[in-house]
């Protein structure tokens, strides 16, 4: 079950493996670590705003529509911003490309963090 302390898990861990791939990819490609960074620090946004978005949304005593209507919003938005990344900026693709996965890694690493921590019985 998805709850809130894993999706701010989440978002801690996606932050760390970003943190991680940016300085190792300084090593290997010094535009493929700005492009990883970019990605994944536009990744970490998105999490973040779909996450104030979607409690907003279901959250209280009466659901608000609006918030409904800015995810959808959003997406737009993510898309219009990832073209300006490549095409605009002429930033890597896959340096964009890994900081997208950052996410997913991140998500994987939260979820196994909840399902190895002891359920707490209050």
């Amino acid at each position: 079950m998805v709850t809130s302390r894993m999706l701010h898990l989440t978002s801690r861990y996606q932050l760390a493996v970003l943190g991680v791939m940016s300085i190792g990819s300084l090593f290997i490609d010094r535009e493929l670590a700005t492009g990883l960074l970019a990605g994944g620090t536009l990744m970490g946004a998105n999490f973040w705003l779909i996450r104030y978005l979607l409690f907003k949304a279901v959250g209280g005593p009466k659901h608000n529509a609006a918030y409904a209507l800015l995810l959808g919003l959003k997406f737009g938005i993510m898309l219009a911003a990832l073209w300006a990344l490549v095409s605009v900026l002429e930033l890597h693709p896959m340096g964009i490309s890994l900081g997208l996965v950052t996410l997913f890694i991140g998500i994987g690493l939260g979820l196994m963090h909840s399902l190895l921590q002891p359920e707490q019985t209050t």
